[in-house]
């Protein structure tokens, strides 16, 4: 899904919770990312972090960034596969906290995978902590 509204390949196989979903990590991360969208190059992966069309390399970027020369890096893209099974899982419920830990949890994920950490390691163990004991049944 693109940011001004327009269908991508992603969307074109995302079910209509999907996209709502894709919507809702929009507002929901907000300033943290440059868009979300539906992933037209995932298989596996539920998410993936991607270099704005406009923006520089994400690998390039980490060099200068990484020996404290850059200060602010861009923003980058969370693409989200819509045809993953955790992602399709998460779009189907309604518990407004849950999404939100869900989005989060998805921007950081993509950031480990892409060799970040977690932008507030604090917030993702209380988002984690949050989901394991829904997972055991001791959440709300």
């Amino acid at each position: 899904m693109t940011g001004e509204g327009g269908i991508d390949e992603g969307d074109r196989q995302a079910s209509p919770e999907v996209i709502a979903f894709i919507d809702f990590a929009r507002s929901t991360l907000g300033e943290e990312i440059g868009d979300v969208r539906a992933s037209d190059r995932l298989t596996e992966s539920a998410v993936c972090l991607v270099a704005s069309e406009h923006g520089p390399d994400r690998q390039l970027e980490k060099l200068p960034q990484g020996a404290g020369r850059l200060q602010t890096a861009s923003k980058p893209i969370l693409e989200i596969n819509a045809l993953n099974e955790r992602v399709k899982a998460i779009a189907l419920l309604d518990d407004l906290a849950f999404r939100e830990d869900a989005a989060w949890l998805l921007l950081d994920e993509a950031r480990i995978l892409d060799g970040d950490k977690p932008a507030n390691p604090r917030a993702f163990a209380d988002r984690q902590a949050r989901l394991f004991a829904l997972a055991i049944g001791q959440g709300k």
